[in-house]
C-alpha cells in the first residue's frame, strides 16, 4: 500500500520550557491532519522529559540530545522533515486550530513558496514588507506560527546560518527575498497563531 505524504513538518526546538504543553494541545486540535511533529531538545530537565513521555504518540522525531543553539535544533529539524511545507512552532508559541488548514488552502490553490500569517503578539501584528528589508528589522510578522515555507527552498537556499546566533531566521528570509521565490502574507483577518 503506497504511505500517503506527508504535508506538513512542525518543527519544535525547546530546551525546559514546560509551555510545550500548548503546543502538544494546540496541535491536537488542528483540523487538518496531515502532518508531522518534529521536535528538537536540547537536553531539558526531567519534568519536560516526562512532558515527551506523555506526548510520545504525538511526536514523529524526537531528538534528545545539546545543541548549539535554537538554529541549530530547527536546522536538525529540517534535516529529518519528510513534509512538502516547514512550520517552526517555538515550545511557547501555539496554532489557532484552523491554522494548518488554512495554510494548506494558500498553498494548495496559489503559486506560492512561502507566507507569514498575522499573528498575535500582545497586539495583532500583520503584513510583509519585502522591500524594507534594507532600513526596517521587521519585516514580517513572526518567524516562528507565522512563517511556513516549501522545503525545497531549504534544498537550494540552505539552512539557518549558525554565525547569526540570535539573528539567523534573518539572515535566512533576507536571503530569501533575494530570490524568485515567490511569497506573500495571509489576510489580516487570518491568525495563524499566538507568538
Amino acid at each position: 500500500m503506497k504511505q500517503k505524504k506527508i504535508f506538513f513538518s512542525i518543527i519544535t526546538p525547546v530546551l525546559n520550557n514546560s509551555k510545550i504543553k500548548n503546543v502538544f494541545r494546540c496541535l491536537r486540535n488542528q483540523t487538518f491532519r496531515n502532518f508531522e511533529h518534529i521536535v528538537i531538545d536540547g537536553g531539558s530537565n526531567k519534568k519536560i522529559i516526562r512532558i515527551f513521555k506523555k506526548n510520545r504518540k504525538n511526536i514523529s522525531h524526537l531528538i534528545v540530545e545539546k545543541d548549539n543553539g535554537i538554529y541549530d535544533a530547527i536546522n536538525k529539524g529540517i534535516k529529518l522533515s519528510r513534509g512538502k511545507v516547514i512550520g517552526i512552532l517555538n515550545a511557547d508559541d501555539i496554532y489557532f486550530p484552523e491554522t494548518l488548514k488554512l495554510v494548506n488552502k494558500y498553498f494548495s490553490k496559489r503559486k506560492i513558496d512561502y507566507i507569514f500569517g498575522s499573528v498575535l503578539k500582545e497586539r495583532l501584528m500583520h503584513g510583509f514588507w519585502p522591500h524594507k528589508i534594507w532600513y526596517k528589522f521587521n519585516v514580517y510578522p513572526a518567524h516562528s506560527c507565522g512563517f511556513f515555507l516549501k522545503k525545497k527552498i531549504h534544498d537550494r537556499l540552505g539552512l539557518y546560518d549558525l554565525n547569526f546566533k540570535y539573528s539567523s531566521d534573518r539572515d535566512f528570509i533576507f536571503r530569501l527575498i533575494n530570490t524568485k521565490y515567490r511569497g506573500i502574507s495571509s489576510k489580516k483577518n487570518e491568525v495563524f497563531g499566538k507568538f
